[in-house]
């Protein structure tokens, strides 16, 4: 007991000196820094309520870097930096800008980071708020899974030889159905409300359009004549079938041998390769959600900035039917073994249906 307790205290110090080690290497405390550069995911739009993930990377002497966690994948805690941010916050590695505009001062996001251990290092970084980028609202359904594929079977053993008549081979194994692709789900629905914003020292015409459901409610800014906004409420695909497992090959004939007299055995005969295993039927397309639209008389000629979809979820397409095995060889000896048959294929999987359309778009002019 006393000697379980003692290696149990052993592994305990082991893990923490270890953990302990990691978080010095990553660490910037009592290292030379030579620069350190921000950078920032320019998938997303910079734009009011989108969050931004950011990243932080330290040059070290001799070419090594050390990397902040989240965007740049690295190991650096955020809690070595000081940072500030101007129209918006930060949090876990991403800034969160602003929702409203008029609170972004002069358009412009700033972020700035300082490491806590290299005072007078602080870099920045400034990001211009853009409303010229295409903005999609997203409600649509998830796609299916696909179908898991079947197995193959495995190859039927060979006959053992024999001096006087030899094993004949086993069947090969069938191969296993593939799985039915899982349906797409529906929809959510959703509104949007849709009227002209006047942002003080903004040059041009900018659209608000408000897009909620139960669970989401956010504000989007476009300039109506350099972008759009893209409302999807679309039925998740339908999940392809998983194809059918292939037929284990037969195994072959054992050979007949000599025995002591010169005699030659008779041979084993070859067998059926197994059937090949079906292919799984594709699931079925999700539902198109309800989408309604509130205009005000205002912005109605920009309408053709607010795009909208509510399609049903493709159909999954069906899993290909597995091929039946190979034949089993006969064997040789005083005559040649018969050969085993082809197994047979299995069948083709059914498609999924598509999901249905939801209603037509209703538009409401305020």
């Amino acid at each position: 007991m006393v000697r379980i307790l003692f290696v149990s205290f052993l592994l305990s110090c082991f893990f923490i000196t270890d953990g302990l080690g990691q978080k010095k290497k990553f660490s910037l405390k009592k290292k030379k820094v030579n620069n350190f550069e921000i950078t920032y995911d320019k998938a997303i739009p910079v734009a009011p309520g989108f969050e931004i993930p950011v990243g932080i990377t330290a040059f070290l002497p001799k070419e090594k870097i050390l990397k902040t966690p989240g965007l740049l994948e690295g190991k650096t805690p955020w809690e070595e930096y000081t940072i500030e941010v101007e129209g918006g916050i930060f949090k876990e590695g991403k800034i969160f800008i602003d929702p409203d505009p008029s609170a972004i001062k002069d358009l412009k996001v700033v972020f700035k980071a300082e490491s806590i251990y290299h005072p007078g290092t602080q870099k920045t970084l400034e990001l211009d708020v853009r409303f010229d980028i295409d903005i999609m609202a997203n409600f649509s359904g998830k796609n299916g899974k696909a179908g898991a594929f079947g197995m193959n079977g495995t190859k039927g053993s060979n006959g053992n030889n024999s001096a006087s008549t030899a094993q004949n081979g086993r069947i090969g194994q069938n191969g296993k159905d593939g799985k039915r692709g899982s349906d797409g789900e529906d929809a959510m629905d959703a509104a949007a409300t849709v009227k002209l914003y006047e942002l003080e020292g903004y040059r041009g015409t900018l659209l608000m359009i408000n897009v909620k459901n139960e669970s989401f409610d956010k504000n989007y800014f476009i300039n109506p004549a350099k972008a759009k906004v893209l409302i999807n409420c679309n039925g998740g695909n339908g999940g392809n079938g998983g194809n059918g497992g292939h037929g284990g090959r037969g195994g072959d004939g054992g050979n007949g041998e000599s025995d002591p007299n010169g005699n030659v055995g008779a041979p084993g005969n070859g067998a059926d390769g197994g059937d090949g295993g079906k292919g799984g039927n594709g699931g079925n397309g999700g539902d198109g959600g309800k989408l309604m639209l509130f205009v005000d008389e205002d912005a109605k000629p920009h309408l053709k900035s607010v795009q909208v979809s509510n399609e049903g979820g493709l159909a999954g397409q069906p899993g290909r039917r597995g091929e039946g095995g190979d034949i089993g060889k006969g064997g040789s000896g005083s005559f040649v073994g018969k050969r085993g048959h082809r197994g047979a294929p299995g069948t083709d999987g059914s498609i999924g249906n598509p999901g249905e359309p939801g209603p037509e778009v209703k538009v409401v002019f305020n």
